[in-house]
């Protein structure tokens, strides 16, 4: 009595797992907090489907299945007192809701061997989760969106490596995108639920650090994001949610060679002009390979991003005319409309502009003359 201090009362955006279900509406989540294993009690009426609170008479058993996967708001059971309630159940969920595919994916990551996946992954991505110094990126993989877990100590912008007391939400914001190399991740023990380590990530240019040698280059996994915004004081950073000085080592990139060879993607940076803006959605981008040679490239405006602004909800016929330079992350196509799709098209105050030279004639499938 005597204190309004609620410090460590209340929980936030926390994810755990159904452990058991207690007929008819009742079910209890198991996670980790400060360190240790903890469980909290869920009814059925406080779990969110499509936005609104189920019904209470519902059965908890039709809503979830043990082992779903659960994010939620809580705090301190206080039936019984820390630790006394009869489900044995130290939190209360005030509100919860079935977690995104992206941890559910990385959880079943995690389930499986390493060498199942690349040794490194380098792409693009977009900030999803931000602390102060640490954070959570997602990338799009064949249509599936991956987390990867990276530190304050491995961002870099513009080729500066970010200060130890410095928080990441003063230089990154939720939706930006930025890029990255990671490596796998398979512990199970990982309240964050990402499958990936980012050895690297930055804005700007890659820091210019040597190329881990020894790799084999041929199974690096090549990945681009979709969307974003340019745009504790402490330095310890630990992957627990407990708020530990002890900082975690960053995982080695494997040496070994021998991994088997799987399907890799054939993807390049460049820089070109629009050509044509086909709709409000798609156009064109003629990619200068050398004066007077051209590429056609593909671009949506999902994956376009103007001074940093995402233009997913932008008519790119009032964005862009012909003529205006941008840069671009492509991969070849043998499904699209041209043979190469852009993955990400940036236009910023230092993009440089291609020489000028004379535009080829605009044919059906692109430009007359292209190569590749």
């Amino acid at each position: 009595m005597g204190t309004n201090d609620n410090t460590g009362r209340y929980i936030f955006g926390i994810t755990g797992t159904i452990k058991e279900i207690i007929y008819p509406s009742k079910a209890i989540i198991c996670f980790k907090y400060n360190g240790k294993d903890e469980k909290a009690i869920l009814l059925v009426h406080k779990l969110i489907s499509d936005g609104v609170n189920v019904d209470e008479h519902k059965l908890m058993s039709d809503m979830v299945k043990i082992g779903d996967i659960i994010e939620f708001d809580g705090h301190i059971y206080d039936k019984g007192g820390f630790g006394n309630s009869k489900d044995r159940c130290n939190y209360y969920a005030m509100r919860a809701w079935k977690a995104s595919q992206s941890k559910v994916i990385s959880k079943e990551q995690m389930m499986g061997s390493k060498s199942a996946r690349p040794p490194l992954t380098i792409g693009t991505g977009w900030i999803s989760e931000i602390f102060p110094r640490k954070g959570v990126l997602t990338f799009n993989n064949n249509g599936q969106d991956e987390r990867v877990l990276f530190l304050a100590s491995k961002v870099y912008i513009f080729e500066k490596r970010l200060g130890t007391k410095q928080s990441l939400d003063q230089v990154l914001s939720e939706g930006d995108p930025v890029q990255f190399e990671a490596v796998p991740q398979d512990s199970n023990d990982n309240p964050y639920y990402c499958s990936w380590f980012a050895s690297l990530i930055w804005k700007g240019k890659r820091p210019p650090f040597e190329e881990p040698a020894g790799l084999n280059t041929a199974n690096i996994l090549s990945v681009t994001g979709r969307r974003g915004s340019i745009g504790s004081t402490g330095s310890s950073e630990s992957i627990s949610t407990d708020g530990s000085t002890d900082s975690i080592s960053s995982p080695l990139i494997p040496r070994d060679t021998s991994i088997p060879q799987g399907p890799i993607e054939q993807v390049i940076r460049g820089k070109g002009f629009i050509a044509r803006i086909i709709d409000e959605s798609c156009g064109l981008i003629w990619w200068v390979l050398r004066p007077n040679h051209f590429q056609s490239v593909w671009f949506d405006r999902k994956h376009t991003f103007l001074f940093g602004m995402n233009l997913s909800n932008h008519d790119l016929g009032e964005t862009f005319k012909q003529g205006d330079p941008v840069n671009f992350i492509a991969a070849r196509s043998s499904s699209g409309p041209t043979n190469w799709v852009a993955r990400q098209v940036l236009v910023t105050d230092s993009g440089a502009q291609p020489d000028k030279m004379v535009s080829p004639g605009l044919a059906v499938g692109g430009p007359i003359g292209i190569l590749g």
